[in-house]
């Protein structure tokens, strides 16, 4: 069931950040400090300076190759002190890529009143930003950059979305769909994909292996330009249009979004 909470705990972590709030899935596993983002200059990944040079799809790259990495060492734990180097690098990194201003203006003006009281820009980032990874780690493994958009909505707003599955679902779902082959449902009927009983039967296996039926999603990055250049202001996940989720999955076999997410 571990797959099936991690997808639950995405969502609601991705609604959270979406509002600049905060939720009640916090990785435990993170360095015991919100100051350890401070912006010192632009992030610098894999080679790549990003400056005020930098295009909206060059800083979404980015920040979603950091948060991969950040995703992966957390699953990992972060265990000797290289590891544990590498992730407040890692951190620092995706705080520099994010809107301070921005972040501060929203987690300021919080409904919810889960921002601490005593709030600044570097505090704000900080523990917004923290909850990215897990917002996306169910997802990140099997990103897709080839569907990335990139939507400029004016001179200082943009609007990126890359589409993403776990790899490991679909995987368990193509086994569980080719195990139903031949098989017959209750009034001995051949089972055939579109049918309920189909459907069924699909729900069925995979609520026995702790696999969700909604295996894809849309990772949405909102950038705003700063003085910088372009930022990261939010960070949400909205309902998958690859083929392989919805297109692969059988009519009423109920693939939707994960619940609690925005679909933008």
């Amino acid at each position: 069931m571990r797959r099936r909470h991690g997808a639950g705990c995405a969502a609601v972590l991705a609604l959270a950040c979406a509002a600049g709030g905060l939720a009640a899935c916090r990785d435990s596993r993170r360095l015991p400090t919100d100051e350890t983002t401070e912006p010192a200059g632009p992030a610098t990944v894999k080679g790549r300076t990003l400056d005020e040079r930098a295009s909206p799809e060059d800083v979404a790259r980015g920040l979603l190759e950091l948060l991969a990495r950040s995703v992966e060492i957390r699953r990992g734990g972060l265990g000797g002190p290289q590891r544990a180097e590498e992730y407040v690098a890692v951190r620092s990194a995706i705080g520099r890529l994010a809107a301070g201003p921005h972040i501060l203006a929203t987690a300021s003006a919080d409904p919810h009143g889960l921002m601490p009281a005593a709030l600044n820009q570097q505090r704000a980032v900080a523990i917004v930003t923290d909850y990215w990874p897990a917002a996306v780690g169910y997802y990140i493994e099997g990103l897709k950059p080839e569907s990335m958009k990139v939507q400029e909505i004016g001179p200082d707003e943009a609007f990126v979305s890359v589409e993403a599955e776990n790899p490991h679902a679909r995987q368990m779902l193509d086994e569980i769909r080719a195990s139903l082959a031949g098989q017959r449902d209750a009034r001995g009927h051949p089972l055939q994909p579109g049918t309920e009983a189909y459907a069924e039967a699909v729900r069925r296996a995979a609520l026995a292996r702790g696999v969700g039926l909604s295996f894809g999603a849309r990772i949405e990055i909102m950038l705003v330009r700063e003085e910088g250049g372009w930022r990261a202001a939010r960070l949400s996940l909205g309902p998958t249009s690859v083929a392989g989720d919805r297109g692969r999955g059988q009519p009423g076999e109920g693939l939707t979004q994960p619940m609690g997410t925005q679909s933008g």
